[in-house]
């Protein structure tokens, strides 16, 4: 039960990034950050291999590769 919400939680922050991707950045205006688009196309792939992982029953690797890449995506993403 609990992997089933938190498979739902990683489709929805994949499908998330994904569309903003789609999102041109000038579109917020000069103030707001918005990670480079390389950045947020990788992570919602990412995101969502791991999402598929997590359906396919090995919950142990999909939440490491949720772990793991979030890790590694977040703090550049936090640096101006």
């Amino acid at each position: 039960m609990y992997f089933d919400f938190v498979l739902l939680v990683m489709k929805c922050v994949a499908y998330l990034v994904a569309t903003s991707a789609l999102v041109p950045p000038a579109v917020l205006g000069q103030g707001t950050y918005f990670p480079p688009y390389l950045q947020r196309v990788g992570f919602s792939v990412v995101f969502g291999g791991a999402a598929y992982v997590l359906a396919a029953g090995d919950h142990r690797n999909g939440s490491g590769i949720a772990t793991g890449m979030s890790i590694q995506f977040l703090p550049p993403s936090l640096v101006r």
